[in-house]
């Protein structure tokens, strides 16, 4: 699966997506309370590493969806 065939979202504990990280044309976007906005691929990381790490127990997990 390529970066641009997927979308990553954070989603809180009832399911509902709280930010959505896509890839389009060489740039990641991301959405959040509907707003669109260019982010570097380093932002995208300090947004979502912190809840891939071993043992986080905050109330976010992360989903990714093939489009």
């Amino acid at each position: 699966m390529k970066n641009s065939e997927c979308e990553i979202h954070i989603v809180n504990k009832k399911g509902d997506s709280v930010q959505i990280y896509l890839k389009r044309k060489n740039i990641w976007m991301q959405i959040a309370c509907d707003v669109v906005r260019e982010v570097t691929a380093e932002q995208m990381l300090s947004h979502i590493l912190p809840i891939l790490e071993e043992g986080y127990k905050g109330p976010y997990k992360i989903v990714v969806r093939r489009e």
